[in-house]
């Protein structure tokens, strides 16, 4: 066995890293399992009942959303909505016009242009009607992606002014309108995808937990120990027991990454399906993004960035750990890491924390938003950020080799 795989065991050999791995496993399936289970029960269905009536619709409705596809959603819906039969007539028709005056609206005109205002309330909860909802939104798809433009147009204004707003500006606008113009989006149902972005929301604190209980003591239980002198006189030498860690905490950390990304796609499959790899990804009050991204594509970038995250934090972690003389002090360290940025990015003039590692191990999240910077007299997107967190990992890890072979052992 070479000197990484000696490393690698003793991680694995350590009853706390084993415990808390057992534990975090059966944590991520009961929150998988447990999220959807509380989020449909609100509407008064389980899990089951929700997704057979999601894969039914997404097969009903599927296709390109074009103008041909549209003209038929709205007007199976108009039908429905038009129906003397499913609206208020005579006393409670009057009534409603009523408290639409009392409101402030114009009844009349409500009830020339938007019969839906008089539809009856056992039709406007009925499953006939409900599930034209999502379609209908769907069909929306370009006017929304042109009100985001107009909207991050405007917050431009208002926050820069001169080259800097116009270049912004421009890029806004180049963005937004070839989403809208150039891009065929897909209807179909996808509820896996949706639901594996979810959970990877949850992923850092998950992962995060392992790596820092697994790795904290990489370097400092040598210290602790005081093996790091006897280290010094062996035939490998510091520099390459050091390497040999960093070896072994990468690949800890992409086992560990593995484990739980297989865990949550097996749940997925089982669950919710893979169907729905083409249809659009951007549901326009949470994912905003420009991306022309489907959501089977989303699913990727999501994957690929919180593998970077996992990383990015492996290697923070054992730099604290050769820098830290007890495994608790790196391991207390590593959780405010972990913790703090997720903190700070909920407010404004610390956004650059969402590209700190416990950010990243989110996956999709960095790229749900339009997030354009002025940079050298151009626009670029600040997703590309992520490529300096993966060159902060390699010097995370080469520092902490550095630092390991100087330390200058205790008596």
């Amino acid at each position: 066995m070479g000197l990484t795989g000696i490393e690698l065991r003793k991680i694995f050999r350590s009853r706390v890293v084993l415990l808390v791995l057992v534990f975090l496993l059966i944590m991520d399936t009961f929150v998988y399992g447990n999220t959807g289970n509380s989020y449909y029960t609100v509407f008064g269905k389980d899990s089951k009942e929700h997704i057979a009536e999601a894969k039914e619709d997404g097969a009903y409705f599927k296709g390109e959303i074009t103008d041909q596809w549209i003209a038929w959603v709205t007007g199976e819906a108009d039908a429905i909505r038009n129906d003397p039969a499913n609206q208020l007539q005579g006393d409670e028709r009057e009534a409603m016009k009523q408290k639409l005056a009392d409101q402030g609206y114009d009844y009349d005109t409500v009830e020339e242009k938007y019969a839906g205002a008089f539809i009856k309330e056992e039709v406007l909860s009925s499953r006939s009607y409900t599930r034209y909802e999502p379609a209908e939104s769907a069909a929306m798809f370009s006017e929304n992606a042109l009100k985001l433009m107009a909207q991050q147009v405007s917050a431009i204004r208002e926050g820069c002014s001169g080259r800097k707003a116009e270049v912004l500006e421009k890029a806004a606008k180049e963005a937004y309108p070839s989403l809208a113009n150039n891009d065929t989006p897909v209807y179909d149902y996808n509820l896996g995808y949706g639901w594996m972005n979810n959970i990877m929301l949850c992923q850092h604190y998950i992962l995060g937990l392992l790596l820092a209980v697994g790795l904290s003591g990489i370097f400092s239980d040598e210290y602790l120990k005081k093996m790091d002198a006897m280290i010094q006189v062996t035939a490998y030498g510091r520099r390459k027991t050091a390497l040999a860690k960093v070896k072994a905490g990468m690949l800890f950390s992409i086992l560990a990454w593995f484990l739980f990304m297989g865990l949550n796609l097996l749940l997925t499959t089982v669950i919710y399906g893979w169907e729905g790899w083409e249809s659009y990804w951007q549901d326009w009050i949470f994912i905003t993004s420009p991306f022309p991204w489907n959501q089977g594509e989303a699913l990727l970038a999501g994957m690929g960035t919180s593998l970077a995250g996992t990383l990015f934090f492996a290697s923070a972690v054992m730099m604290l750990s050769s820098l830290c003389r007890t495994p608790v002090t790196s391991m207390l360290i590593s959780f405010a890491f972990l913790i703090v940025p997720i903190v700070c990015e909920q407010y404004g003039e610390f956004r650059i924390t969402a590209y700190f590692p416990s950010s990243l191990m989110r996956g999709e999240y960095i790229w749900s938003a339009y997030r354009p910077v002025y940079l050298a007299g151009t626009a670029v997107n600040e997703q590309w950020l992520i490529g300096a967190a993966i060159i902060i990992s390699v010097i995370c890890t080469r520092a902490a080799v550095r630092i390991f072979e100087r330390h200058e052992a205790s008596n």
